[in-house]
């Protein structure tokens, strides 16, 4: 069995360990320079606060609901992670850190009496450890462990759930396709177009049908469904990562294309980190609504080399702000 742990509302745990006052109580994490909400507890998610809204347009409407508001306080939130994952070591030495607040743990060799309560044990060690709570999903692989863990957190008392071959088949024809770990919007989109809607639709898909939508990515993630690990080579270091966003409506005003770049650059910068690559360079483009043709069209670009010591998300922000005020035009 493949074990998924993952921290719930992990930076709003991390802030409400030093506020033990604030237990069940709203909170929300605005990004590095307080442009936009990147996290919520519970309760905030209870009240509607949308992830992503820029605080400015609802820091009334926080404070009248009574939701605290952090800055984000990115190395106690990398301090805490790795009390975590330390914790999560005492168990197996087979620890597998995916990202910031989730890591896949391995109990082969290991002598499990019930994964239910190896689970159950794993959640009240770390909280009483670390004071993060956290849910935990198994099965037999990674694709069904993060499925697992889906359910674990919403749809279980105790923060576990295993998916094994009796219950496979009817927790995938539950599970919409484009919740399906590495099947993103797009894909889900192909599927379905194709008459994959469920998740066990894709499990029981042809191999050559899944491959020529999705390729031989999506044929492993299916056949991990299957519940067989799909080996996978190492991938290649990737030579870029880029986060963009076209706008429900049209944004003209410096100050709003500036907190959003300041949000899209720190999910850039995450994912940067997940994958342990630091950054050499950053560039920011901006263009106008290419379909609005009785409109003026402008679109540009800039680009900066990121200093080996300015690898930080405060330093990148800020050159990433002087980029796009240098190719921004009123209007």
């Amino acid at each position: 069995m493949i074990g998924l742990i993952d921290c719930n509302n992990f930076y709003a745990s991390c802030e409400r360990i030093f506020r033990p006052d604030l237990q069940h109580k709203p909170i929300v994490v605005l990004s590095n320079n307080d442009g936009c909400i990147i996290a919520r507890s519970e309760e905030a998610k209870a009240l509607n606060i949308d992830m992503a809204s820029a605080f400015y347009k609802v820091r009334d409407q926080l404070k009248k609901q009574g939701v605290s508001v952090f800055s984000s306080n990115y190395p106690l939130y990398g301090s805490m992670s790795a009390r975590v994952m330390r914790t999560l070591g005492t168990f197996t030495p087979n620890v597998e850190v995916y990202s910031i607040d989730e890591a896949f743990v391995y109990t082969e060799g290991l002598r499990v009496g019930s994964h239910i309560k190896l689970g159950e044990s794993i959640r009240q060690r770390v909280y009483q450890w670390t004071g993060i709570p956290v849910c935990v999903g198994f099965s037999t692989t990674k694709t069904l462990a993060k499925i697992a863990n889906r359910i674990a957190k919403k749809h279980t008392d105790n923060g576990v759930f295993i998916i094994n071959d009796s219950n496979c088949a009817n927790v995938l024809q539950k599970l919409d396709v484009s919740d399906v770990w590495g099947i993103g919007s797009k894909s889900a989109v192909k599927l379905k177009r194709s008459g994959i809607l469920s998740a066990f639709d894709l499990y029981k898909a042809d191999d050559s049908l899944i491959r020529s939508i999705l390729g031989v990515t999506g044929l492993r993630t299916a056949v991990e469904l299957r519940g067989q690990n799909a080996v996978l080579d190492d991938p290649p270091i990737a030579r870029s990562v880029s986060s963009s966003r076209s706008f429900g409506k049209a944004v003209s005003s410096l100050s709003d294309l500036r907190e959003a770049l300041a949000c899209y650059i720190e999910t850039a910068y995450k994912k940067l980190k997940t994958r342990e690559l630091y950054a050499g360079g950053i560039s920011v483009y901006i263009k106008t609504n290419r379909h609005a043709k009785n409109q003026p069209q402008y679109a540009n670009l800039a680009a900066s080399s990121i200093k080996y010591g300015e690898d930080n998300l405060s330093a990148i922000i800020k050159i990433g702000d002087k980029l796009l005020q240098s190719v921004y035009r009123p209007g």
